[in-house]
């Protein structure tokens, strides 16, 4: 009996100390395996696993998309055709 209690404990101790990939896993995180990773090798010392859970929490960089809109001939070929008609 003792050793099921045993098992629970340590299963239940493994799940906190996966709650930060657990955290990025469920925020769907770009950075879920370096997350894991951290947690793996350095969450047995506090400050990793407080590491791990602060990248499993934080934001994501914010990527800025330029758009570029190239204002080709054909456009400016119906300028000129709306002008030519004007003129008519």
């Amino acid at each position: 009996m003792e050793a099921i209690g045993g098992i629970l404990l340590f299963v239940f101790l493994l799940c906190l100390y996966f709650i930060p990939v657990g955290i990025a896993l469920y925020r769907k995180r770009s950075n879920t395996v370096q997350i894991a990773l951290v947690n793996f090798f350095f969450g047995w010392i506090i400050i990793g696993w407080v590491i791990a859970l602060i990248m499993a929490f934080g934001t994501e960089a914010q990527t800025n998309i330029t758009v570029v809109q190239k204002v080709g001939q054909e456009q400016e070929g119906e300028e000129k055709e709306n002008v030519e008609k004007e003129n008519v």
